[in-house]
């Protein structure tokens, strides 16, 4: 959520995150849609959580910016099984892109119910939605869906992610996947900045830690003043017919700069 790193006077940001902010990772997902699907129109949902709503209006605000022309933006409730009233009016609005910005859990009853009302919409979604199990709850339903997630696989190219990647491999048979590389990379963060600190008290650590630089399993790892990560790599992955994962684009260093900070 964006918000969080407004929190406060500056002295006192004594926190930093690997991952972007869900704003940049909306703005990224609006750039696709009219950049590479053409899209000219789309409808927005989401799951009125923090994550998602943020997500949202990045998406719907860049989406509007681009030129496209936003057809219906509101929220639904996640905890629903049921969004055939939703999804009706999705039918007759027939957008472009049917976004969702949430979790996967409505990700997946969404897309598989509307591919059951014969929508037809390009579905795009988020990271937090990525997963074997939105693909266990979607089915062959959510084929040909996009989302937009941090590097998967070696697609950041550095020594580190390599390490990591063989590593998983060989010990627990097991292919890294984002979060993998981002929970590796904030463990970097603690050590690189306790070892810049030269300390582990509480107030050096503070002082420290928005001055830490390194070449992580995700690229390159430095930050802002508030403590974003000052650029950031995204994907979009788009699942196949045969339900696995593939990456279609990469865009390379996005600066939190491009939206404001």
């Amino acid at each position: 959520n964006p918000s969080w790193a407004k929190l406060g006077p500056m002295h006192l940001r004594n926190f930093t995150r690997i991952s972007g902010g869900d704003d940049l990772e909306g703005l990224i997902q609006a750039q696709f849609a009219i950049q590479k699907l053409h899209a000219k129109t789309t409808v927005a949902l989401n799951d009125q959580e923090a994550f998602g709503e943020a997500f949202a209006q990045a998406y719907v605000n860049e989406f509007k910016k681009l030129g496209g022309k936003v057809l219906d933006y509101e929220g639904i409730d996640p905890t629903q099984n049921n969004y055939s009233a939703i999804l009706s009016k999705v039918k007759s609005l027939n957008p472009d892109i049917l976004e969702f910005a949430g979790f996967y859990q409505p990700a997946a009853l969404l897309v598989k119910q509307a591919r059951q009302m014969g929508i037809t919409s390009t579905y795009l979604t988020d990271s937090a939605v990525y997963g074997q199990k939105y693909l266990g709850i979607a089915g062959k339903a959510a084929a040909g869906s996009y989302m937009t997630n941090l590097p998967l696989g070696s697609a950041t190219n550095t020594p580190l992610e390599k390490y990591l990647a063989d590593n998983m491999k060989s010990k627990y048979n097991i292919n890294v996947d984002p979060i993998d590389a981002n929970t590796f990379d904030a463990v970097i963060d603690v050590w690189k900045t306790a070892e810049l600190a030269k300390s582990i008290q509480p107030e050096a650590l503070i002082k420290a830690m928005h001055n830490v630089k390194f070449e992580g399993a995700t690229g390159q790892v430095s930050f802002l003043p508030d403590g974003d990560r000052a650029q950031v790599d995204y994907t979009i992955m788009e699942v196949t017919p045969q339900l696995t994962y593939k990456t279609v684009m990469r865009f390379k260093e996005v600066l939190h700069s491009s939206i404001g900070g």
